[in-house]
């Protein structure tokens, strides 16, 4: 490196000065300055490696590769937009310079010239696949290849803050002018402390105005940076002009105003903590571990997982809409060239009773398959369980947890947002525990649960014959009179703590998507009373996401509502009547 070896560098200088018969010269650099020439000599050679990819890119496509050639070509196609260096016209002409066959010499000058502009990620990002192909000056250096964690937060930070205006609604007092930034731009850079001095003047003597030429300089200075977005900066001034307004509420409102239209405040990690993970130390947090050595989960190749890269580019699209367009390339730029990513955060961690529903043989377990029915959902594919609630009923996922074997740690909040029918950003906060179990998957998958809750199956064949033993073990009472009657019991119960409503007395009603799953459940429970049209689908307004849908409710009626009661004591205690409050009569026996 240029500056790594300055101590043999130095010995070398200070024993040729000695052969010569000179004085030798005191050549010391201190430690940081040290520290500072080795970083920038480490940038110097990535940006040589770097070089070296487009001088060997470009030598590779004009060999007349065919291979090389056409995967370029098709790269092109999928990521040239992604590009933000090149402008749209030479995007234009770097495809039609390699939509011919043979490619002339005026078009390899055009190629090369063009992939010369590109940055180091643009380069990885439309040329990977020389990655298959050997070459030394790529081979040695793959991880400089990589687009690191910090990288694409730095990237997300920098294209988030651009949208103050977004921005100002979650942190209003944050994204607005200070008044030493008011004063800078009203005097062209030549005072910052303008604004205070008029505050002050103001202070003293509540007759003090500001004079009409200062105003039609700040409205200039405003027209001058904000061209367009000025308008109602424009209106606020008018406002003071017309005595509508004391000089004190001008320099507060132009402040906000000009934070949301400026981009010019910059974006905390702790805010975009708040706005991707709805936590101040989340980015904070992975900065550390990635970056402090004596970190007790020290990680410099720390990297996110799908799942979570996934949540941020739903939160970018509810929040930004179209603009969110950048920040979600960056994303896709880091999913592809980082091909080792975990599916999901604890894809090792297990779980450890995995195999809690081999068996729904106790009223315990039957309760949680019915509310997993209900409001839980799997992934077949990343072989995941996922149970999520209003955060209201924390608990419920807190239980839920321990029955499976996993620790309350595991038990997470988030904040979801959405745009309601009057274009209102709305939110919900939820509680939610996702675990990896390929056992407990196929197990769940067996017992019915085919995918998310929006119920897609059938009513478990448990159930069914649960409910036909009791009934040919010649009891006529009630369900709970059997430890088979139990169980199918105990499955309502659940399903109704997830998706049903509790009227008060002995009012209760179960609601589901599927019209026909309710059917079943009438059939199965004899229930005698009408499944009817209920909750009205909400839909994202900015998404089109389905935030809840349409659903048909059935009423269980007192006699079956006071049945499931009696099956399981630690339901959900918000829809249990005062007297049915899970004292130690209820007993939740295994069944032998």
């Amino acid at each position: 490196p240029v500056f790594m070896n300055f101590d043999w560098f130095r010995r070398y200088y200070n024993e040729m000065i000695k052969k010569s018969g000179k004085r030798v010269a005191l050549f010391i650099i201190p430690k940081k300055t040290r520290e500072f020439l080795s970083h920038i000599s480490l940038k110097i050679e990535q940006l040589i490696k770097i070089e070296a990819i487009k001088v060997e890119a470009v030598q590779a496509i004009l060999d007349g590769d065919d291979w090389i050639l056409h995967k370029f070509k098709e790269n092109l196609r999928v990521n040239l937009y992604k590009s933000t260096e090149l402008k749209f016209n030479e995007k234009s002409e770097l495809l039609k310079a390699i939509q011919k066959n043979d490619i002339s010499e005026e078009e390899s000058k055009i190629i090369k010239s063009l992939l010369e502009k590109l940055s180091k990620r643009e380069v990885i990002t439309l040329l990977p696949f020389l990655k298959k192909r050997p070459s030394s000056a790529i081979s040695n250096d793959q991880e400089e290849q990589k687009y690191s964690t910090l990288e694409l937060i730095e990237d997300l930070r920098a294209d988030i803050q651009k949208y103050s205006e977004v921005l100002n609604k979650f942190f209003p007092d944050q994204f607005k002018f200070s008044n030493v930034k008011l004063s800078l731009l009203w005097r062209g850079g030549k005072s910052n402390s303008y604004v205070s001095k008029q505050i002050y003047k103001f202070k003293k003597n509540n007759e003090f105005r500001i004079k009409d030429d200062n105003l039609l300089l700040l409205e200039k200075r405003i027209g001058e940076r904000f061209g367009d977005k000025a308008s109602e900066s424009f209106n606020i001034i008018q406002k003071y002009k017309n005595s509508e307004i004391s000089l004190n509420l001008l320099i507060e409102f132009l402040k906000i105003e000009l934070g949301k239209i400026s981009g010019d405040i910059e974006l905390t990690y702790k805010q975009l903590g708040i706005l991707l993970k709805d936590s101040e130390e989340y980015f904070y947090t992975i900065r550390k571990r990635i970056k402090n050595p004596r970190n007790q989960w020290y990680n410099p190749n720390y990297k996110f997982d799908i799942e979570t890269l996934q949540e941020f580019k739903n939160i970018l699209k509810i929040l930004f809409k179209k603009s969110s367009n950048t920040s979600i390339g960056f994303i896709n730029n880091y999913e592809a060239l980082n091909a080792d990513l975990k599916e999901y955060l604890y894809e090792q961690i297990t779980i450890k009773n995995q195999h809690y529903f081999k068996l729904i043989d106790t009223v315990e377990k039957a309760y949680w398959f019915g509310f997993l029915v209900a409001d839980g959902s799997i992934d077949h594919k990343r072989r995941t369980v996922r149970f999520e609630l209003s955060s209201k009923d924390r608990d419920r996922v807190e239980q839920f947890a321990l029955a499976v074997g996993l620790d309350l740690g595991r038990v997470k909040d988030r904040k979801r947002f959405y745009y309601n029918s009057k274009g209102k950003l709305t939110s919900i906060e939820l509680s939610y525990v996702q675990f990896g179990s390929k056992r407990m998957v196929e197990e769940l998958e067996e017992g019915g649960i085919t995918g998310s809750h929006d119920v897609e199956g059938d009513v478990p064949d448990f159930v069914l014959k649960a409910v036909t033993s009791a009934k040919q073990s010649g009891i006529k009472g009630s369900l709970s009179d059997s430890s088979e009657g139990k169980i199918a019991a105990a499955f309502l119960l659940g399903f109704f703590d997830g998706d049903g409503h509790y009227g008060g007395g002995m009012s209760a009603e179960i609601y589901c998507s599927k019209k026909g799953f309710l059917i079943q459940i009438k059939q199965i429970f004899g229930i005698t009373n009408l499944i009817r049209k209920a909750k009205k689908e909400i839909v994202d307004e900015a998404t089109g996401e389905i935030i809840r849908r349409n659903s048909w409710r059935l009423a269980l009626g007192p006699k079956l509502f006071e049945d499931i009661l009696l099956s399981y004591g630690n339901s959900m205690k918000r829809k249990r009547p005062q007297r049915y409050d899970g004292s130690p009569n209820f007993k939740d026996n295994q069944i032998n």
